[in-house]
């Protein structure tokens, strides 16, 4: 009867740990792949994969610099087979693969979100044109309405230096 009661203690307990995490993710049973998922959803900048690149050399450079060891371990496993004395079976090697795997799978879902993001957005050779036309546009208007040559110069130059000003980061929108 007690390890029901206390099966029923960490249930209650893991219902009140999801219903603090709110979220996408709250539902997830493991309260450290929730804290990694709040984590990762922190991060300032999502798309930049440069870290699961770095990860990745790190994993592959590791795997190299350890294959020799993991093969002689399994070869001599292997060949003691029939020797009363045989080596204990050597621990089992992690597949990197699937962390390469999972890799691919973040950078498919950067390249997913930076495509949601931009969905109805102009590219920057669109907005170049767009730009260079509204200031054919002003020009003309400024030549239109105003009759002094020295004010529509002047009111042309300050434009000209503020729209010069003006930066341009197509990750921050502006």
């Amino acid at each position: 009867m007690k390890s029901a009661e206390g099966e029923a203690g960490r249930r209650a307990g893991r219902k009140r740990a999801k219903a603090e995490t709110p979220g996408r993710y709250s539902e997830i049973g493991s309260e450290r792949l929730r804290d990694l998922a709040a984590r990762h959803a922190e991060h300032s900048d999502p798309l930049d994969l440069l870290p699961e690149l770095a990860l990745l050399r790190a994993l592959l450079t590791d795997y190299v610099e350890r294959y020799d060891r993991f093969s002689a371990a399994l070869i001599a496993w292997h060949e003691s087979f029939g020797n009363p004395e045989r080596p204990a079976k050597p621990v089992k090697i992690v597949d990197l693969a699937a962390a390469g795997s999972l890799l691919t799978q973040v950078g498919t879902l950067a390249l997913r979100i930076e495509k949601q993001k931009s969905a109805g957005a102009i590219g920057l050779a669109a907005l170049d044109a767009v730009m260079g036309q509204m200031g054919a546009a002003l020009v003309q208007a400024a030549q239109e309405t105003i009759d002094d040559d020295e004010t529509r110069t002047r009111l042309l130059d300050y434009v000209e230096r503020r729209w010069g000003a003006i930066e341009v980061n197509p990750r921050r929108g502006v």
